[in-house]
């Protein structure tokens, strides 16, 4: 088979593919949504202002912890002491 016929039957189809691409970018519905809303925190994130003990169980704390991780990018109100994304191991 010829190249030059290839390239030619082949272009017609990146230029649609290219097309396709940019228009589902553009989409803020579709499948390549870039930045997804950003969650409500589930705690107040501003400043720390929880210790393990004003929450009642890890559960708890791990939401306060994951939901401020997402919003502010770090352990806000410490309640991770050992670095390893578990909050307030020793509540129930």
């Amino acid at each position: 088979m010829n190249d030059e016929l290839t390239s030619k039957h082949l272009l017609p189809v990146f230029i649609l593919l290219a097309l396709a691409t940019l228009a589902a970018w553009r989409e803020p519905l579709g499948v390549y949504q870039v930045y997804p809303p950003t969650p409500e925190p589930l705690c107040d994130c501003s400043a720390d202002l929880y210790n393990c003990s004003d929450l009642s169980t890890q559960f708890e704390a791990q939401q306060c912890f994951d939901s401020c991780w997402v919003v502010r990018g770090f352990d806000v109100h410490r309640l991770d002491a050992d670095g390893d994304a578990v909050a307030c191991e020793a509540l129930p």
